[in-house]
């Protein structure tokens, strides 16, 4: 998946809507609303 490839290629601290960092992408698929952390810059992963 997208996320999957976003993961791959930014193996970064990944977060959800709230602020949690998120680990494993079984979770991230879970999850609707997704930030990737680019130090302070925070981007949605969809």
């Amino acid at each position: 998946t997208s996320v999957e490839m976003f993961a791959r290629q930014r193996p970064k601290r990944v977060f959800d809507i709230t602020g949690n960092e998120i680990k494993l992408i079984g979770q991230l698929k879970q999850k609707q609303h997704l930030f990737i952390s680019y130090g302070e810059d925070y981007r949605p992963a969809y």
